[in-house]
């Protein structure tokens, strides 16, 4: 997260903004996994493993790692965040640095759009129009 704060507070300053932390943006909670290899998730957690870059799938929807957070309680999560975000100040230019996964899961949510793949750095334009985001564009640096 620390790449992210960076990056907010590089925009913030060019833009003469403030920039606001919160916990939720940021990334899935992969719980017991995190900090681990691919090859020792698997080693520990084979079952979910197995399902786990298939979690968008109706059936794997709810798979977590122990401690962690499954992609429908991630993508909750955010909804509801980006949701009191855009009602509150629906006529305002938001900015938010984070993930890509977290890019995915807003667009996957609202548009209903799956397996976007971002780089990093990379910058989206969305539009909420309607109860929906939308793509507008996307910049790479």
């Amino acid at each position: 997260m620390n790449r992210t704060k960076e990056t907010a507070q590089i925009v913030g300053d060019g833009i003469n903004l403030p920039v606001v932390l919160t916990a939720h943006v940021r990334e899935i909670n992969v719980g017991k996994a995190k900090g681990l290899t691919w090859e020792e998730v698997e080693e520990n957690f084979p079952e979910i493993a197995k399902g786990w870059h298939q979690h968008f799938k109706e059936e794997n929807k709810m798979l977590k790692f122990p401690k962690g957070e499954s992609y429908h309680e991630f993508k909750g999560r955010i909804f509801s965040f980006m949701r009191f975000l855009l009602k509150k100040r629906p006529e305002t230019n938001i900015a938010i640095a984070t993930h890509g996964g977290v890019m995915d899961a807003v667009l996957n949510v609202m548009n209903k759009v799956s397996n976007r793949r971002f780089k990093n750095g990379e910058i989206l334009c969305l539009e909420y129009k309607d109860e929906k985001l939308h793509f507008i564009k996307r910049v790479e640096i």
